[in-house]
């Protein structure tokens, strides 16, 4: 289990944080924190959509490049998705990988040889939930029954104090990091 503290108040497929894993998002948050348009630090993952949708609603597009314009655009539609609450939102997901990574890097990549996900999330104005469970063939550990991605939370003040299961990306690479 983890303990989180973080900054709340959004919502997106993957609840209240931008979560490891989506490569096209990361780029986008990438090129708006060199361009000093997100000033926050970046490199620790799942990052906050409260904190992102801010500095996003700050910007002015006048003033940006045309690739830049293009990130901006793409990261406001995702933070009004998570922005929406009292939703319940389903998810599934089915994955096969001939030769799983032993190594993860920040794609979202099986884990296993064989993977079926289905979860239900919701988050309301103070509080948020996320039920993931995953069916896996082969697993390394013998745990075939996973509740990866799952997680609980309550906002108090301008924390979130959370529990559950999630992937964290640590440092600034893409394939690996030394921390």
């Amino acid at each position: 289990m983890l303990l989180a503290l973080s900054a709340f108040p959004g919502l997106l497929q993957a609840g209240p944080w931008l979560d490891p894993g989506d490569l096209s998002i990361r780029h986008d948050v990438q090129i708006l924190a060199d361009a000093d348009i997100i000033r926050a630090p970046v490199t620790t993952w799942p990052l906050s959509w409260g904190d992102i949708s801010r500095f996003l609603s700050e910007a002015d597009p006048a003033d940006l490049s045309a690739t830049e314009k293009d990130s901006l655009a793409r990261l406001q539609q995702a933070a009004r998705d998570a922005m929406r609450v009292d939703t319940v939102q389903f998810n599934a997901r089915l994955a096969v990988a001939e030769d799983p990574r032993a190594l993860r890097t920040f794609e979202a990549t099986p884990r296993e040889s064989a993977e079926i996900q289905s979860g239900l999330e919701w988050t309301g104005e103070r509080l948020a939930w996320n039920l993931q469970v995953q069916k896996v063939a082969g697993p390394d550990d013998g745990k075939n029954l996973r509740l990866d991605g799952s997680y609980a939370g309550v906002v108090l003040g301008n924390y979130m104090f959370s529990a559950g299961v999630l992937d964290r990306w640590w440092g600034p690479g893409w394939e690996g990091s030394l921390i």
